[in-house]
């Protein structure tokens, strides 16, 4: 889904609605385990304190806040776990890089 929802959208290819329907259908699943588990009152995925279980899902679930929030409305401690995560200072200053004039790394 999300080759589709990315990849696609940039005029490659047409985008393959079953894909991406299979896909939100799985996608809406897998976000009921995440609400089940963050309404267990635990802050973060991995326990109180932000990890790589976090950082690793910061991208996508800032993607989603913003394209698919009906996803989000159902589920409020996932709602809260994505605002924490998504309006942390170092994610905030990534989001305001100038990626397309920054050097290669060498």
């Amino acid at each position: 889904m999300v080759r589709e929802a990315f990849v696609a959208a940039f005029g490659i290819r047409p985008v393959d609605e079953e894909v991406v329907a299979a896909g939100m259908k799985k996608l809406d699943q897998v976000l009921d385990v995440y609400e089940a588990h963050l309404a267990k009152g635990t802050k973060y995925l991995a326990g109180d304190d932000f990890s790589l279980a976090d950082l690793f899902h910061t991208v996508y679930m800032n993607w989603m806040k913003s394209a698919r929030p009906e996803l989000l409305e159902k589920r409020p401690h996932l709602s809260a776990w994505i605002h924490d995560i998504t309006t942390r200072p170092a994610f905030l200053r990534c989001l305001q890089l100038d990626w397309e004039n920054a050097s290669p790394i060498q």
